[in-house]
């Protein structure tokens, strides 16, 4: 129940996530509002939404379950001994607090390195998929999957730096693990030879701290997923400002008796063929045929009227 409730709210995040980020786009001017390439776009809107979605499932309900599961085990050993329970709430601090700090950290460390590097990757890539006839033409194709292969390299470079801390955060669940364990089976040895205590309480003096550390040993993940989080929103969040600010500066919306005035219109894809100029006006329900030759434009020009590219030269405004 717990894994369809929680991944059930995650999927409906995401899915009511992406379709604000297309409305907000698509009300404003979404390549010039964004202020990015295709890839990059494609990156925001896909890959950092996913992590968007990752943090009920992978952040919020384990961090929930270890809290009360630490607290469970260290009230229980109050009662059998107070010794136990102290070294027992150091340990699960090493594992719940110190481990996921580390783990957070080394995901910041490769998040702030290779965000760059993803981005140049998928631009690359995009523009290596898109237009690898013309770059075939014109002999710069292997020019652009060299760049794609070079960018993705940085990424693996930048995780790679990121793996001590990661290996760190690793080694510490084990090591209070093992430091809790040998500490409750001296203290219950001491206190078994002493005191009155039962082969019951011995057990669960020696047992109970391998349980309570099934909670905190998913914390580094639940840190990284957190921290990925953050940074996504800010790249998502970022999106959407320049949009909402597109959107204030100049909005599309077409009056009762507009009319599209495009004058010395030139449109194309940034570094790519460029139109001829265009100027037309076009009152609300006309019709009128856009003809050329394959690849001349049409589509660019048309996207361009529509607000979808910024325009290379020229203006598009709609008035009454």
């Amino acid at each position: 129940l717990e894994r369809l409730t929680t991944h059930d709210v995650a999927l409906r995040g995401t899915t009511a996530a992406r379709s604000r980020i297309y409305q907000q786009l698509a009300a404003g001017d979404p390549a010039a509002a964004a202020g990015l390439r295709r890839g990059d776009l494609l990156s925001r809107t896909g890959a950092d939404v996913d992590a968007l979605g990752d943090v009920v499932v992978k952040a919020l309900i384990p961090i929930a379950v270890s809290i009360v599961l630490a607290f469970a085990a260290v009230g229980i050993l109050l009662f059998i001994s107070v010794p136990a329970a102290l070294i027992l709430a150091v340990a699960l601090a090493v594992s719940g607090i110190a481990a996921p700090w580390l783990s957070a950290r080394a995901a910041r460390l490769a998040e702030a390195d290779s965000s760059a590097a993803a981005a140049r990757f998928s631009e690359s890539a995009v523009t290596a998929l898109d237009h690898s006839a013309e770059l075939r033409v014109s002999g710069r194709l292997d020019q652009a999957v060299s760049e794609a292969v070079s960018a993705e390299n940085d990424v693996v470079d930048a995780t790679d730096r990121a793996a001590v801390p990661s290996a760190f955060a690793a080694a510490a669940t084990p090591l209070a693990i093992g430091v809790s364990v040998l500490g409750a089976l001296l203290i219950g040895i001491t206190l078994y030879g002493t005191t009155d205590m039962s082969p019951m309480s011995m057990g669960i003096l020696v047992l109970l701290p391998l349980s309570a550390f099934e909670g905190t040993a998913i914390l580094p993940s639940a840190a990284v997923a957190l921290t990925k989080a953050r940074l996504a929103s800010a790249r998502i969040m970022a999106v959407l400002d320049r949009a909402d600010a597109e959107h204030v500066e100049g909005n599309r919306a077409w009056p009762e008796d507009g009319v599209l005035s495009v004058h010395a219109l030139r449109a194309g894809w940034p570094g790519g063929k460029v139109t001829e100029p265009l100027s037309v006006d076009l009152p609300r329900g006309a019709r009128v045929a856009v003809v050329g030759e394959s690849g001349s434009g049409k589509t660019t020009a048309l996207m361009t009227m529509a607000g979808l590219l910024p325009p290379i030269a020229g203006t598009v405004r709609v008035g009454v």
